[in-house]
Parts: C-alpha cells; structure tokens; sequence
C-alpha cells in the first residue's frame, strides 16, 4: 500500500512540475530540433534588450524560443539547482557584471557531466534556444527580463 501510494506521489508530483515549469519545452519534450550549426551569436547585453514576454505554466514554444544562439564569456557562477539543472552564468563584458544565465538540464545527461566539470572562472560555449522563463526573484547579476538559454544543447 505504502507502495502505491509513493508511485502515485511521485507520478503526480512528476506530472505537475512538468506542467508548472513548461517542462516540454525546457528539455524539447515539444519536438523542437535546434539547428546548433546555424546558431546565431549573442551577448548578454543584447539578451537584455528582449521585450519579456509573460508566460503561463502551459505556454508553448513560442516564435522567439526557435532562435538558436550561441553565447561565448566566462563564468560568473555555476550550480546545481534543486530542479536538477546546472544553472550556468555567463559574462561576457557587454554589459558590466550582468550575465545570461544557461541551462542544463538532468535529462542531457553527457551535457550535465560536463558541466559538473567546469568552475567559476572557465571559458564557455553555450549554444541553444532562447527559453521565456517565468517571473521570478532573480540572481542579483542575471539578465532582468528573464530571458535565458535553455536548454543548452552544446557546451565546450
């Protein structure tokens, strides 16, 4: 009994944190195929300058969200979230101490032992689509218009 009721729990708790954080298209669940060959560069400062866009725990992939892009700096902080994602911030001077903030989802797992790999400090490459995240407090450095890559699907 105690069984079932742990499968149920998880299941459902599974279910709606899919659905709470637009899980399909966090990981490309939604069948998104990002083209990393014709990846655009970006900067953070250019990262900031996206209108942000409000989105619901149900939105899908939006038009802006099928950019590909590819953002070279250092990081500036890396971690590893409750959500099971490495958060990756990357600086890039563009914008004084302001970074972009990467991630790398549990599901990527070769990506995700890479990341476990790198320090503050590292020179990276992260290419990916744009995400539209939810308004939320964030880190005191990050972009501010909730705009980040996610997921990264190349690091180097």
């Amino acid at each position: 009994m105690i069984r079932y009721f742990t499968t149920l729990w998880i299941f459902c708790s599974v279910a709606s944190a899919q659905i709470h954080e637009r899980w399909d298209v966090k990981t490309l669940g939604d069948g998104f195929k990002p083209d990393t060959a014709n990846a655009r560069r970006i900067n953070v400062k250019e990262i900031s300058l996206i209108p942000k866009v409000r989105v619901g725990n149900t939105t899908p992939r939006m038009d802006r969200e099928k950019e590909v892009v590819r953002i070279e700096g250092t990081i500036s902080r890396i971690q590893l979230e409750n959500d099971g994602d490495y958060h990756i911030e990357v600086t890039d001077g563009t914008l004084g101490d302001s970074t972009a903030d990467c991630e790398i989802p549990e599901v990527f797992a070769e990506l995700h032992s890479y990341a476990s790999h790198k320090k503050v400090g590292d020179p990276i490459t992260v290419i990916g689509p744009l995400f539209q995240d939810k308004f939320h407090k964030p880190s005191k450095w990050r972009t501010r218009n909730f705009w980040e890559i996610h997921p990264g699907v190349y690091l180097k």
